[in-house]
């Protein structure tokens, strides 16, 4: 799922964390992951939306689940 995101693959990991929050919709990993898929694609709509819900369930969840490319902000 994550490692998708992470080699930019967006629209296969936005299906994946779709798939996961089918599941299991409150899963914070796949929201956090869903939410940048869509906001590095360019889609704020989608991407604002998922992560509003898992700062909701999860606060600090962007220092969380961090991803390799925002390290160094």
């Amino acid at each position: 799922m994550l490692g998708r995101l992470a080699i930019d693959e967006l629209e296969a990991a936005i299906a994946d964390c779709t798939e996961s929050l089918r599941l299991r919709p409150t899963l914070v990993l796949a929201l956090n992951g869903r939410g940048s898929a869509y906001l590095k694609l360019g889609q704020p709509e989608g991407g604002d939306a998922d992560i509003a819900q898992a700062r909701q369930l999860l606060p600090d969840v962007e220092e969380l689940f961090k991803h390799p490319w925002q390290l160094d902000q």
